[in-house]
């Protein structure tokens, strides 16, 4: 009876793990030696779509230090679909303009990082007075890439001139693959320093689309955001 009753628990923990990485397709970080980037060193990330007619969730994973001497991280990105080589630039915002780390963590700031189709993305879906804005790596739109973008629209409470109204913003949570295969993501930095000082680790997460989920976490965050917004302002 004893023997039954722990194979049932250990199948039961198997399962639970089972639900909870069902929606990863991939998730694999490099970590950076010494916290100091060279400019030559590169992370990569690959992985196989099978079903190039669903949508998935792309996010940039970054762990910096406080002692990041810019506000910002500019990336180079290497995308080789089954078929094509792709090559743009990323741009991340790391603090925002105050200097406020973005990120969980003390010394050591976690953050993921949306995807968001080119600049544009930023500046026309987040007009909010004192919002700090959630996080995107966005293509520069100076080279290709493969995805198509469609939006998620969630609703969100703020305080605008002391009161509350409800916004809406677009998440580029939402993107298609252009055909089934092996992929593989290389970055490498691009902020014209030998040794970028300040990078931890950086990854590749990918993940299918799940939207109740999404939703979740993004409410979380908005609830999070609110409440810098406040600390910063008072």
């Amino acid at each position: 009876m004893k023997n039954i009753r722990n194979f049932l628990i250990f199948n039961l923990i198997v399962l639970l793990f089972t639900a909870c990485d069902a929606d990863f397709v991939a998730e694999e970080v490099t970590d950076i030696a010494g916290e100091k980037w060279n400019k030559d060193e590169v992370a990569t990330c690959e992985f196989e779509i099978e079903d190039a007619d669903s949508y998935y969730t792309l996010m940039l994973d970054l762990r910096n230090t406080v002692d990041y001497s810019y506000q910002n991280l500019y990336l180079f990105c290497d995308i080789k679909t089954p078929d094509t080589l792709y090559r743009d630039t990323l741009e991340v915002f790391l603090a925002d303009p105050a200097g406020n780390w973005y990120g969980n963590g003390n010394r050591l700031k976690d953050r993921s990082y949306y995807f968001a189709a080119d600049p544009k993305f930023v500046s026309t879906t987040h007009k909010i007075k004192g919002h700090v804005p959630y996080s995107v790596a966005t293509f520069s739109g100076l080279g290709k890439h493969p995805f198509r973008f469609e939006p998620l629209i969630v609703p969100f409470r703020v305080e605008v001139d002391g009161q509350q109204a409800e916004a809406t913003e677009c998440y580029p949570v939402k993107v298609k693959f252009p055909k089934a295969g092996k992929y593989k993501f290389t970055f490498w930095q691009a902020m014209r320093e030998e040794n970028l000082e300040g990078i931890s680790s950086i990854g590749l997460t990918v993940k299918k689309y799940n939207e109740s989920a999404l939703i979740k976490a993004i409410q979380k965050e908005n609830k999070a955001r609110l409440k810098r917004a406040e600390e910063l302002n008072n």
